[in-house]
């Protein structure tokens, strides 16, 4: 895993070229700290730089950027290809000789022998890369088709930027760190910054599953390389097929030339994964977890339990509240823009303890979206259900949905984990009065403005409302939250992450599988459920979702008050998004316990913390 960063900037001098190049890699250090290096045609005006965390040959000959053999290409990448060895075997097969044996060289002979757009459909793995063709004087970017691996860009004035992080574009002389209004109010919508916007002007994220192609007049082209597709589901052994497919995504995310591990906390996802791993390997693995002083966000004690039956090697870090607020400070500089999921606080403290152990960590990040785990997956299989009700039965159903019981009910538990649903939820009688699935689906489609995010007719996924929608998390929240939030967490570090679960292949497979397998009675991931039962007493691991929380309501009143009324109240704020006297009610109401609004007053306070920072 590693940083990359670089520019076309043909108006700089050599020496503007080297001194901005260094400083933009220095700002990525912490994501590559092995090795460091730069590469600069200045000429054309082009200069790259890596930051390396070595993972496959620690050798110098690995290092970045690596030029091709016949000097005419010049690569930096980020990620892993998990495939490579594969790839190297076929490519030795056509006389073609290597100096290394990491996956950067595979894939950079790859680009020079296959061409790019062929090279992007053999590989498979997370990744994020930058490639100049010295020849035609040409720059190409990619990512990878879930958006495991981040890349930013920027075409500025006369310049085109791109690097793993934002805060590595700052050095660049044209950069320009001018907000933009539009993002601020997407940010107070979902928390995030979805899609390929990010919080400045003329800045953008490359989407997953596309490349982007810069000429020498720093024209841009962007192109979708790949998107995800439904595979043929034969309902005959399905158990055994996905437990193959999932050992085999492990078995591939376990090659490393430095120490590895898991995250465990307990759940279905990475207890799963976990097992699998302690299966595949002769030793006991290594395993981490985190917990809480609060036992109602503790889930630690399972987690050992688990660890204990597998026999792995398993840490425990208890997490007092003075550990948690230690990394508040620093998620600003993490994040480079405002990220409004607080569990990205107990996601770093457990990359910190792993990083002390090993250089690679597994997750279970994925399971949820690829084989249905949210309980929105259940409410999403009443929904399509409804919809071939007679008529009669669903006015009847509507009128009580439209009482004031059920919509506490909707908002309090069916959306009670998407804000931005919340106030729209009585509005859901409305959809089910409607004559079939199709219709009543599109309808909730334009109550809940799910339309940028959710495929709808063309959608590769359109066989039950719940693949929709797992298809939207998918594309939407996992990618512009989870990732995000894991990426930045275990970078800040060092830390390698790796998600079986998000295997191109096995996520095509999960969202293509009959909803039984997905859903069965108030079950959710039944068939993830079942795999684990073949490792682990189910008695271990059968508990209600918890989720990855902090007692945030109850520090916002105690501990963490100074600091928020800080944020709140002194910080100049010229964006009213939110009236100031808005927020005034907001946190009265929280302090006198007349509601939680702790969501809404992180949302705001790290928007406060990361203004007080760009203007400060």
């Amino acid at each position: 895993m590693c940083g990359i960063t670089g520019f076309l900037s043909p108006h700089l001098d050599p020496a503007q070229q080297q001194h901005t190049i260094d400083s933009m890699g220095a700002r990525l250090h912490h994501r590559g700290p092995d090795s460091h290096g730069t590469w600069i045609d200045s000429a054309a005006g082009v200069a790259l730089g890596h930051t390396r965390l070595a993972i496959h040959d620690l050798n110098p000959s690995a290092n970045q950027p690596m030029i091709s053999q016949n000097e005419r290409y010049c690569l930096v990448f980020n990620g892993e290809i998990y495939n490579f060895v594969e790839l190297r075997q076929q490519l030795e097969k056509e006389s073609i000789s290597f100096c290394s044996h990491s996956d950067t060289e595979v894939l950079l002979n790859l680009c020079v022998h296959k061409g790019l757009h062929q090279t992007l459909n053999l590989i498979s793995g997370m990744f994020a890369f930058a490639l100049w063709d010295k020849q035609e004087r040409t720059l190409f970017l990619a990512r990878d088709r879930i958006g495991k691996k981040p890349l930013y860009y920027a075409p500025i004035q006369n310049s085109f930027l791109f690097a793993s992080e934002l805060k590595a574009l700052y050095p660049h002389p044209d950069f320009n760190k001018e907000i933009c209004s539009k993002s601020v109010e997407t940010y107070f919508e979902y928390g995030c910054l979805p899609g390929s916007d990010t919080i400045f002007k003329n800045t953008f994220k490359l989407l997953p599953g596309h490349c982007l192609r810069v000429n020498p007049e720093l024209e841009i082209k962007s192109i979708a390389y790949s998107h995800i597709h439904p595979q043929p589901i034969h309902d005959h052994d399905i158990l055994h097929q996905t437990q193959q497919r999932l050992e085999a995504a492990v078995k591939t995310r376990m090659a490393s030339d430095v120490p590895l591990g898991a995250f465990l906390s307990g759940g279905i996802d990475s207890s799963l994964i976990t097992a699998i791993m302690q299966k595949e390997s002769t030793q006991p693995i290594h395993t981490f977890s985190i917990g809480f002083e609060n036992n109602e966000f503790d889930e630690s004690v399972y987690a050992e339990k688990i660890a204990k039956h597998l026999g792995t090697s398993h840490q425990t870090f208890i997490v007092t509240e003075e550990d948690a607020q230690a990394v508040i400070p620093s998620l600003t500089a993490m994040f480079d823009e405002p990220f409004a999921d607080s569990s990205a606080i107990p996601t770093f403290l457990l990359a910190k303890l792993a990083r002390s152990h090993v250089t690679v960590a597994l997750t279970g990040d994925g399971g949820d979206e690829v084989f249905g785990g949210y309980n929105r997956y259940r409410y999403a299989k009443m929904l399509t259900r409804l919809g071939y009700l007679p008529n009669s039965i669903r006015v009847i159903l509507s009128e009580a949905f439209a009482s004031t019981t059920c919509q506490a009910f909707l908002k309090n538990v069916l959306f009670k984990n998407i804000p931005q649903f919340q106030q729209k939820a009585q509005k859901l009688a409305e959809a089910l009065l409607l004559e079939d699935e199709q219709v009543c689906y599109e309808k909730i489609v334009k109550i809940f403005h799910l339309t940028e995010t959710v495929p709808e007719d063309d959608s590769p996924f359109a066989h039950d409302l719940v693949s929709r929608w797992q298809y939207r998390d998918l594309t939407g929240y996992l990618t512009d939250d989870v990732l995000t939030k894991v990426d930045r967490a275990t970078m800040a570090v060092g830390l390698e992450a790796r998600s079986p679960f998000l295997d191109e292949q096995l996520v095509s497979w999960g969202l293509s599988l009959p909803l039984h397998y997905k859903i069965k009675g108030s079950q959710t991931k039944w068939i993830l459920r079942e795999l684990l039962k073949t490792y682990v007493p189910a008695s271990l691991f059968n508990r209600p979702k918890q989720g990855f929380a902090l007692p945030l309501s109850f520090w916002l009143k105690s501990s963490l008050k100074p600091w928020a009324e800080h944020l709140l109240f002194e910080v100049q704020d010229d964006w009213s998004v939110v009236s100031q006297g808005s927020i005034e009610h907001l946190w009265e109401a929280h302090q006198s316990n007349q509601v939680d609004a702790s969501q809404k007053l992180w949302t705001l306070l790290m928007w406060r913390a990361f203004l007080s920072k760009v203007t400060g």
